[in-house]
């Protein structure tokens, strides 16, 4: 198994969203955000994107590699962030909410060379 989180990333958002992730930021980052008091939406980046990225980190990533991400939630009252598939698809959300002050992990898994999952796991 090949584990791409060299080049970690952090970054700070803030908005009610839809709020679309990079995958330079999925890819081994840490996405917080604050400031909203109501529900947030993140969609992720596409397959290929993160394909991509998860190779220029290692060249070795194909079917079965896996990468981890963070997402802090640092919002007020009912700020609840919801991750969902972005423009393009191909990518598959399990786990998808973020409740107010926690921190999540989720994994990311090439599953073909043109679709991924993402995983909460913590």
């Amino acid at each position: 198994m090949v584990n791409a989180l060299t080049g970690q990333t952090y970054t700070a958002k803030t908005g009610a969203g839809p709020i679309a992730l990079t995958a330079t930021e999925m890819v081994g980052g840490v996405v917080e955000h604050s400031g909203q008091a109501g529900a947030v939406s993140f969609t992720t980046a596409t397959a290929a994107a993160i394909i991509a990225r998860m190779q220029v980190l290692d060249s070795n990533a194909g079917v079965g590699s896996t990468a981890e991400f963070g997402i802090v939630n640092n919002n007020t009252s009912a700020g609840a962030i919801t991750l969902s598939t972005g423009d393009g698809g191909n990518v598959t959300v399990v786990g998808p909410v973020v409740t107010i002050g926690d921190a999540n992990t989720f994994q990311i898994k090439i599953l073909t060379l043109t679709t991924v999952s993402v995983t909460k796991i913590g």
